[in-house]
């Protein structure tokens, strides 16, 4: 039995979170060709903790002598491994202990060219397994070490080399060893498994000049073939509850009886009714970013509340059938369970399965009416999807390491929703979202600390704030952390207190989401820094200040800070707070003018006769040449008129309805913005295979001439910006 291979998925995994099988081998000798090995053992690492319990170790008959220099180095005789099983029987073992999973090891690539000849030595089939060498992750941190033995980088990371040369101890201290350059790695830009396998197959050549002397045969190989990539249906992504809720609402009174509910149950059909007096149940459906979206799906609304055919036949086989003409109002739930109309299809299945129900209200967030329901069986064709795994898997997680996993998960569900071609917009969107549910954990998570470390809770009342991409709900997979804390004014004795408090909080959220694969912004935009964590009041001194400075730092702040949206905390301090800003940027004409002539000034990638200009290594930067001139233009407009809006497809509609620019341009630019997201996106998920680290440069030569040529009339489009805002004397470079 040989090595299976991993999802193809695992290469997205982040290395704090990847589970991997470290493995080593003692051998009769060090010719690969002619000797054998005689111990084999491996123990797991799994989200950066090394695992001790249920290791595997075995001693291997080789069927020839062990040579008198390898005695020496192991210990091990002819006499000790006489009884052992042969290596056909420990493989078969070792391989079904392994599973699936991807291998490290230090100097792994010995080790498989011997398990590799043992293979065919025995007539087994062999298949390259996916390998990582501790060795080469340890050049790439520190490649001015003086030495790389075994010995030498466990005394440099302080790991104890205890039973060095047997191979369950060497397996130990080279899984020490990984884990701690795990941080190191990430720090140098190395974060998921593909990076690092690309980074350290930079350093074989043929002849392994990375390590020179080693025999060309040691050098890690590629699988030949992998399994598929995961499968997973994204039309719950893809789709939101008010796509698939029922409109046509079944409401009953709590003065009605059990009988009438079951009378009424069995005319219309349906499993449930929402208990309510009065109730003026409208529909509607059309999903509005101009709310402020719940981000979590459960809530509950005064007074609602819900009977179920469940309920009624639980209330008959307690009391038997008298108790139909009960009121129903002591056997129905209350407060009934809701999710907002625009919420994504798997949070509503991930809310549903987390906490046992069967049935959902759904709500008019503007309005907070009732306007639909959502039942188990609505959601039934999806529920043999991987969908709600990602919901489930970030409420489940207690460290920023279990964090980490969400990385693959996210990159998974963003291919599947391009293969089945779902707009740009719709995976920015989930993207965005969870990017938002994972700022919450790692708030949940932090505040836990905070209480455990005796710091106690949230002092006053606050909001976290996610800024820029997010925060407009148009992420993709280069993102970094744009946050910051807003928190209710506290009395002037308390004031140090209070910030001191909101500062360790707000230092460990971002530390936990930098583990956790979002990187830490480069601008310093994060709560963990005073200038991005302030009172209510204080907050609104600074807006009012960058409003009447409209100095170039200050354009820069207000940039990303407009498109605020809440993560975690009180929603009414954080929605009260963005009315006010907003109010007061609509009237601040100074600065309106200075942002319009930021947005304007751009330099265009697009050249003569439509050529698309490209750097050195032949890629296009679309944000800055695309993307930020028609999201920064859209941005202007909203502040223009006030508006609550965030997404930029929406704030261009918006603008072109109330008849402050051109309809034909506004779609044009709404057009634009979707083919840039497109082959952003496109590129990012090719970079993010192949080891690179996604970023917003496009590879030109890449794409098709269809895409060529979409992506040409698009940077066309994106030269229509200075005209849009009214700002003909700038000249796009």
């Amino acid at each position: 039995m040989t090595f299976q291979l991993p999802n193809r998925a695992v290469l997205t995994a982040s290395l704090a979170a990847l589970e991997l099988v470290v493995l080593d081998t003692e051998t009769t000798g060090l010719d690969v060709a002619r000797d054998a090995i005689i111990e084999l053992a491996g123990l797991r690492v799994r989200a950066g903790e090394v695992i001790e319990d249920g290791h595997f170790a075995s001693l291997v008959n080789p069927g020839r002598p062990i040579s008198a220099a390898s005695a020496k180095i192991h210990g091990l005789s002819d006499a000790e491994v006489a009884a052992a099983p042969r290596f056909p029987e420990v493989m078969h073992a070792f391989a079904e202990w392994a599973g699936a999973l991807p291998l490290a090891g230090y100097m792994i690539g010995f080790d498989l060219a011997i398990m590799r000849a043992e293979h065919h030595r025995h007539g087994l089939r062999w298949q390259q397994p996916l390998a990582l060498d501790v060795q080469g992750l340890a050049r790439l941190v520190a490649p001015r070490l003086p030495e790389f033995s075994l010995e030498a980088l466990a005394a440099w990371l302080d790991i104890s080399a205890e039973g060095r040369h047997r191979a369950l101890a060497d397996a130990r201290i080279a899984a020490h060893i990984f884990v701690k350059l795990v941080p190191m790695l990430a720090e140098r830009g190395i974060r998921t498994l593909a990076q690092a396998l690309r980074a350290t197959e930079r350093q074989q050549q043929p002849a392994a000049a990375a390590a020179p002397g080693l025999p060309a045969e040691w050098a890690l190989e590629k699988p030949a073939q992998w399994q598929g990539g995961r499968q997973m249906d994204s039309y719950p992504f893809r789709h939101r509850v008010c796509d698939v809720m029922n409109d046509d609402l079944a409401i009953i009174s709590p003065a009605a009886t059990l009988e009438d509910a079951l009378r009424q149950m069995l005319k219309r059909q349906v499993s449930s009714l929402f208990v309510q007096p009065e109730v003026n149940a409208g529909a509607g459906c059309e999903a509005s970013e101009s709310s402020e979206a719940s981000e979590t799906a459960e809530a509950a609304i005064d007074h609602w509340g819900i009977i179920t055919e469940r309920d009624i036949l639980r209330a008959i086989a307690a009391h038997g059938p008298s108790v139909l003409k009960h009121a129903l109002a002591q056997y129905a739930s209350f407060p009934l369970i809701t999710v907002p109309e625009h919420e994504f299809l798997y949070r509503a299945m991930a809310r549903m399965q987390a906490l046992g129900l069967r049935h959902l209200g759904v709500r008019s967030r503007a309005e907070e009416r009732i306007i639909g329901a959502i039942s188990q069986r609505d959601l039934l064709r999806y529920r043999a999807s991987e969908s709600v795994v990602l919901a489930e898997h970030l409420q489940r997680a207690a460290t920023a390491e279990e964090l980490a996993a969400l990385w693959p998960m996210l990159v998974d569900v963003a291919r599947a929703m391009q293969l089945d071609n779902a707009p740009p917009s719709d995976i920015a969107a989930v993207i965005a979202r969870e990017a938002r549910a994972l700022t919450r954990r790692a708030c949940e998570l932090a505040e836990q600390e905070m209480r455990e470390v005796g710091r106690g809770g949230p002092p006053v009342s606050f909001g976290l704030l996610v800024l820029g991409s997010v925060g407009r709900g148009e992420s993709l997979l280069a993102m970094d952390q744009d946050n910051a804390i807003i928190y209710a004014t506290p009395k002037e004795s308390r004031v140090q207190e209070v910030d001191a408090w909101f500062a360790g909080f707000a230092t460990r959220v971002n530390d936990m989401l930098a583990t956790a694969g979002v990187p830490l912004c480069p601008g310093g935009v994060m709560a963990g820094n005073a200038p991005w964590r302030r009172s209510e009041r204080e907050w609104l001194a600074t807006v009012r200040n960058w409003l009447g400075s409209a100095g170039p730092r200050d354009l820069l702040h207000v940039d990303i800070f407009f498109d605020l949206r809440r993560a975690c905390g009180d929603r009414e301090l954080v929605r009260r707070f963005r009315r006010q800003v907003l109010d007061m940027a609509k009237d601040a004409r100074t600065l309106l003018k200075f942002l319009a002539l930021q947005a304007a000034e751009f330099d265009s990638p697009l050249g003569w006769f439509g050529r698309i200009r490209t750097d050195e290594q032949g890629r296009v930067d679309l944000k800055k040449g695309g993307l930020m001139p028609i999201y920064s233009a859209a941005r202007v407009l909203a502040l223009r008129l006030g508006s609550m809006e965030r997404a930029t497809p929406r704030r261009l509609r918006a603008a072109a309805e109330a008849g402050i620019c051109a309809k034909a341009t506004a779609q044009n630019l709404i057009e634009a913005h979707r083919i840039l997201l497109g082959a952003v996106l496109g590129q990012q998920l090719r970079d993010i295979e192949v080891g690179l680290p996604p970023s917003n440069r496009v590879a030109v030569a890449g794409l098709g001439s269809y895409e060529r040529d979409e992506l040409r009339w698009a940077l066309e489009q994106v030269r229509e910006v200075p005209a849009l805002l009214d700002v003909p004397d700038v000249r796009v470079g």
